[in-house]
């Protein structure tokens, strides 16, 4: 009986050492083919020189953004002005200029900052964070 159980544990154990051993295998050749196909590089992951030998391979910028496609799906909307007048203007810290009620704006939903839609949608293009809080949006 006692010949059956360790027949059973290594057996058990040269499975899990299969399963580990397939497992790595496997991220060895994800790994690879990110790095044998330039269109599967995430410039998230890569340092500022990568970015740098990325950029000048490719013949122009490498965006850090988001697609327009996402960019688009924040919505807009119309600024009213605050109603407590004796706070300071509020303003978009992009541009650094105050809102003016009916300008088209457009809030982050993860932080709730606010800033003018032409400024934010600019932001974005090179940027997944907020400039205030830098949180991911």
């Amino acid at each position: 009986m006692m010949g059956n159980m360790f027949e059973f544990r290594a057996g058990e154990a040269s499975r899990e050492a299969e399963r580990r051993e397939q497992e790595m295998l496997q991220k060895a050749i994800e790994e690879s083919r990110r790095e044998a196909d330039p269109s599967q590089v995430n410039p998230d992951d890569m340092t500022y020189e990568q970015l740098l030998e990325l950029q000048e391979s490719n013949g122009g910028d490498v965006s850090r953004g988001l697609k327009p496609a996402e960019i688009m799906r924040i919505p807009q909307k119309v600024w009213r002005s605050k109603a407590d007048p004796t706070k300071t203007p509020d303003q978009c810290t992009v541009c650094y200029d105050n809102f003016k009620y009916g300008e088209k704006v457009k809030e982050l939903a993860n932080c709730k900052h606010t800033y003018h839609s032409k400024c934010i949608d600019k932001w974005l293009q090179n940027e997944k964070r907020c400039p205030v809080c830098n949180q991911m949006v």
